[in-house]
Formats: structure tokens, sequence, C-alpha cells
């Protein structure tokens, strides 16, 4: 909206992508007993497909979610505690862009579930966002996995579980790439920028943190990097 706003107002504005923080977050890089994860908002018609295949009780895989449609929480830090747990165990999170969400007004933004699930190492698998500006947000490989049109959701999922060397290395890989550029610090540094403000030391010295692990875990990480 950054344009729309500077166009109707005749003002300086600026397009600031979520993010999250990473700081102190240690990726689960051992057992991950949630095979799929729909937490929130889904695609009915995939729910459909996976609830009668792995919903069963004689259903080797764990498929885990959501069974609210209003978002009342009864407390917001439990519940952030409990969503953070959940995305560091499972191997695949649901995520669909949200153009069709009538508060979006039919724009497709990066929202909290990617940048969430790429944290704690999930692979995402749905339907990537197309809004202005997302594309470079994320564009390492296998960032998120698109369900080809007209494809059995099933056997996409099913294939990708049953290689856990891929995803093992994609879960860092995420994780590696929320960690170098999807904090917050990173827009906080780049407002102070736009607005030719210093740096503040400790600002700085924590994003220089972070960008280390990032770099060190990425020599773990043996899918190719493309940047």
């Amino acid at each position: 909206m950054a344009d729309s706003v500077s166009k109707m107002h005749g003002i300086n504005a600026m397009y600031l992508p979520l993010a999250t923080n990473t700081l102190g977050v240690e990726l689960n890089q051992r057992h991950r007993w949630i095979d799929i994860l729909s937490y929130g908002r889904r695609n009915e018609a995939i729910h459909r497909q996976l609830h009668q295949r792995f919903g069963q009780a004689e259903s080797d895989r764990f498929y885990l979610y959501s069974t609210f449609s209003k978002p009342d929480l009864l407390d917001r830090g439990e519940h952030g505690m409990l969503h953070s747990r959940l995305l560091n165990h499972a191997k695949i999170s649901l995520c669909f862009e949200a153009s069709e969400v009538p508060r979006f007004y039919q724009d497709s933004p990066l929202l909290y579930r990617w940048v969430e699930g790429w944290l704690y190492g999930c692979t995402i698998v749905g339907k990537r966002p197309f809004g202005s500006g997302v594309a470079e947000l994320m564009d390492w490989e296998n960032s998120a996995i698109d369900f080809p049109r007209g494809s059995n959701a099933v056997e996409l999922l099913e294939s990708l579980l049953a290689d856990q060397d891929f995803l093992q290395q994609n879960s860092l890989r995420n994780h590696c790439e929320c960690l170098l550029r999807h904090d917050w610090r990173y827009r906080l540094r780049d407002m102070l920028a736009i607005a030719s403000l210093p740096v503040p030391a400790r600002l700085d010295a924590e994003i220089q943190a972070l960008q280390e692990k990032g770099d060190r875990l990425l020599e773990e990480c043996r899918i190719p990097i493309y940047f």
C-alpha cells in the first residue's frame, strides 16, 4: 500500500515487510513428530483430501489441524508459545496466499505464517503469495512448494514426507534464511537508514550475531544455495 498512500496523501511512504524475532530461537533438528501442520486459515478442498487420508485412526501419519473458526484467544502470550512449539515440531506447514480474504482487498502479501514457518524449520507447502515485492523476500529454492493445480495433495505430501534428508536440509535452509533476512532488527535498520539516523551499537551487534549464526548453520546445509 505504500505507493497508494504516497499518491493519496502526498507523503513519502515505504513498504515494511513483516518479520519476526529470531534471536535466541533454537531449531529443533531432532524428532519432528508432526508430519503436517494446518493451523488457522486453510484450503478446505485440500483439508478434505488430507483428513480422509491422514485423519483416521489407522493412519501412520500425524496431520494436526485446528478446529476453530474465530481467532478468539484466552491468552495471546500462551497462544504464541504453543504455536511456536507446534511449528518447531512439524515437518510440513500448510500456508495459502490470502487474496480471497476480504480484508486484503485481493492483494497477496507475505504474512506471518510464512516467516514463522521458516524460522522454526518447516517446509512450507500450499500456495505462495504473489503481491508486489513478495518474490524478492522468498527467492531461495524451496522457500515454498505450491500444490500444482488439479493435483492430488496426498501424493505430493507423501513424496515429501518420504524424503527425510530433503526435509532436514530444507528445514535448516529455511531457518537460516529467516535469521539472515527476516528478523525485525533488519527492518529497524532499514527504517533508520531511510530516516538518515545512526544504527545503535546494540542493534548493530545483534544483527552481526544473527548473521554469524546464519552463516555458520548454512555451512551445514547440503542443499544448493541460490541468491
